[in-house]
């Protein structure tokens, strides 16, 4: 049969690349699980009870105009895990049909963005996810393929904004690898963070994050019934691109089911074997001091790092008025003041190309600026 996945739908591309990434994980002597509610982790890997999370990024070719092959990916904020068994395996389609995998955890790619970037005098910070277009969730990666001839050898060099990336090219041995790191957290800030005191995570740190919410939280008290709405609003938060229920679900009993879903109160996502097996597996983001649930949907200031309650605020510096973020579009303040996304603390305000709301980086609970995933299997009784 001939197949050219170029010719794929975008979405049934997408999927496909994460089931050729799995059958290369299968073929290499891991089980591989997929998310019954597609959310952000694609596929686990486990082996020898090692765990291995992955977010599977896709392209095809998107131009050939200059001479060489560019590709188009986007990454964004709440990718940025800090456990060191989180992975992202970036799939390359060329004209011919061939995928090129590059292996990545998320130092590699903070390296790439970051560490590994050539000098630029244009360029306004030192790392390429210090720009708003990271914050939006619109950072648009465009790797380059180089083709080269020596010595009647084809070689291909392959690139992202200057940086080499050959060496991670078809590393799937770092799936196997010893990990000696504790966390990436602190590559993450030091990437990420374009105040210098935010890129700590020691108790100053955490005072001050306590006392700016403690201000915000006084204010938002002054408005029983606005807070009583955030405090509904903040439950309801929910992933933006969920997918739909995965069909393996035919493949549970009412039972099995019963107790899967019972799972998913405690915020445990549940991912099914892509081979038969007697159980599935749950996986939680957690925070790795107070072991509560991580929950990439919230966000806070990224100036101030004040939680966003998911309120809104009357503009009108002499008015203030706070709304539940759930307002009527186009709704002016009593004061005829236009109702805006403003940081309760320092002021800052979300407007055009301003992003002030980003995935948390401290726990939401006890200020610890350190996550970590925990799994565990749930046997199935038929």
């Amino acid at each position: 049969m001939n197949m050219d996945p170029r010719k794929f739908p975008n979405k049934e591309f997408s999927f496909f690349c994460e089931f050729q990434v799995a059958f290369e994980l299968q073929e290499r002597g891991w089980q591989v699980y997929q998310p019954l509610i597609d959310r952000y982790i694609d596929l686990i890997a486990v082996k020898n009870g090692n765990y291995r999370t992955i977010q599977v990024k896709s392209s095809r070719i998107e131009n050939t105009d200059n001479g060489y092959e560019s590709y188009g990916l986007t990454m964004k904020p709440k990718d940025l895990f800090h456990d060191v068994r989180h992975f992202f395996i970036w799939v390359f389609l060329d004209t011919n049909s061939i995928f090129h995998y590059f292996i990545l955890n998320v130092k590699d790619f903070i390296d790439i963005r970051y560490y590994k970037l050539p000098p630029n005098n244009r360029r306004k910070y030192p790392s390429l996810l210090m720009r708003d277009e990271w914050r939006w969730g619109t950072d648009r990666l465009h790797p380059h393929r180089f083709i080269k001839i020596e010595d009647n050898k084809k070689i291909d060099d392959w690139r992202v904004e200057g940086v080499k990336i050959n060496e991670y090219k078809d590393k799937w041995e770092k799936f196997d690898s010893v990990i000696n790191e504790e966390s990436y957290n602190k590559y993450c800030f030091e990437a990420t963070e374009i105040c210098e005191f935010w890129r700590k995570a020691d108790k100053e740190v955490i005072n001050i994050w306590k006392k700016n919410n403690e201000k915000a939280e006084k204010i938002l008290k002054n408005y029983p019934d606005i807070y009583e709405k955030a405090k509904k609003l903040l439950k309801e938060v929910a992933e933006e691109d969920e997918g739909i229920i995965d069909a393996h679900l035919i493949r549970l009993t009412q039972e099995d089911a019963n107790r899967i879903f019972e799972e998913t109160t405690e915020n445990w996502e549940v991912f099914l074997p892509l081979q038969s097996t007697d159980h599935v597996l749950l996986f939680k983001p957690i925070c790795s001091k107070c072991e509560k649930y991580w929950n990439t949907s919230l966000k806070e200031c990224f100036y101030c790092k004040t939680k966003y309650f998911r309120v809104r605020v009357c503009e009108n510096k002499n008015c203030g008025k706070l709304y539940a973020e759930n307002v009527k579009p186009r709704q002016r303040c009593d004061c005829g003041g236009n109702i805006v996304k403003k940081c309760i603390n320092c002021g800052a305000i979300e407007k055009d190309r301003k992003r002030v709301f980003v995935p948390i980086t401290f726990c939401w609970y006890c200020g610890n600026r350190q996550n970590k995933f925990e799994f565990k299997k749930i046997y199935l009784k038929r």
